[in-house]
């Protein structure tokens, strides 16, 4: 199938795109940015097509000249403003233009050029605020039937997409389906996403000899999928037969705290300073949040996805991924 990726030259996007390459496609990449250093080791093995997601016009040209038959929308803005709780900081039209209409692009492309299906990668942010049994200190798994009561512009916009989504599944029979992820550390974050990156920021701070300090957040916990296996599910998503359900979580079952993450960096950097403070919360704005575990039953049923990647052999990889590039 000739399928078009969408900010495929992201941190998530780009692992897509070397899965699908493994899988012996040459996938077209979609992307506002002309930045190819997340995917200079397969970037003669793709296609690369500049655009944006929120121009309905260069959405449409994109996949009806290419011939597009399937499409995996990644794109999508990340970023504090779009994030944030913080009434003084958050932009809701900034990340509806993006988010939203952008999703929206790409499901009226779909409709118009015929294409067959359209895999939509969202978030466990739909979720909204994890509380009860499922919340700390608990962490009891989160399957697809919890509650969607998002709290960001980001969250809301991920399950408006979901909602969209369904909707032109039903009236116009494109194949539709939602893949939750839980909180996703892995090269190339940091850069990208700054200061939503904590994980990656403690990391990348041991490889460079730089001393890290969080002031609080050491006491909550949260499932930790590496990009490694958010690549891999896509692609299960992408060529399965069929999709029984129409949204899927993935994850690794449990919740990691930041303390856990430090220790296990600790093991392949010793000497690294890292000091972090207790509490929940450690984007420091609010102990409201979508911390969780996830449980990933459905898509290990329906599409037999297992993690490859716990926390020790995640950070492992990125150190070794860091390393030689």
């Amino acid at each position: 199938m000739q399928v078009l990726v969408t900010g495929g030259l992201g941190v998530n996007g780009s692992w897509v795109l070397r899965k699908l390459v493994e899988e012996g496609e040459r996938p077209i990449c979609f992307d506002y940015s002309s930045d190819t250093s997340l995917v200079s080791d397969i970037v003669n093995k793709i296609q690369v097509v500049k655009g944006d997601i929120s121009d309905g016009e260069a959405v449409l040209k994109a996949v009806k000249e290419n011939s597009v038959n399937s499409v995996i929308h990644v794109a999508a803005l990340v970023s504090p403003d779009v994030t944030s709780l913080d009434p003084m900081k958050a932009n809701p039209v900034k990340g509806f233009e993006v988010n939203a209409r952008g999703t929206l692009n790409i499901l009226e492309a779909a409709k118009v050029s015929g294409v067959k299906r359209v895999v939509y990668t969202s978030s466990k942010g739909v979720y909204g605020e994890i509380t009860g049994s499922y919340g700390h200190p608990y962490y009891h798994p989160v399957t697809e039937e919890h509650p969607k009561n998002p709290l960001s512009i980001y969250d809301i916009t991920k399950l408006f997409g979901e909602h969209l989504g369904e909707l032109y599944s039903r009236l116009y029979g494109i194949e539709f389906v939602s893949l939750r992820f839980a909180h996703i550390y892995g090269p190339g974050k940091l850069e990208r996403h700054g200061p939503l990156s904590v994980h990656d920021r403690i990391l990348m701070n041991a490889i460079n000899n730089v001393r890290t300090k969080i002031e609080r957040g050491g006491d909550g916990r949260d499932d930790l999928i590496y990009v490694r296996d958010v690549g891999k599910a896509v692609v299960l998503a992408w060529k399965a037969s069929k999709l029984p359900h129409q949204a899927y979580n993935f994850g690794t079952g449990r919740a990691y705290s930041l303390k856990e993450f430090a220790v296990a960096v600790k093991e392949l950097f010793p000497q690294a300073e890292i000091e972090i403070g207790p509490g929940l919360g450690y984007y420091g704005e609010s102990v409201k949040g979508t911390a969780c575990a996830i449980d990933y039953g459905l898509a290990r049923e329906d599409l037999g996805f297992y993690p490859d990647y716990d926390l020790g052999s995640g950070v492992r990889d990125y150190v070794k991924w860091i390393t030689n590039r």
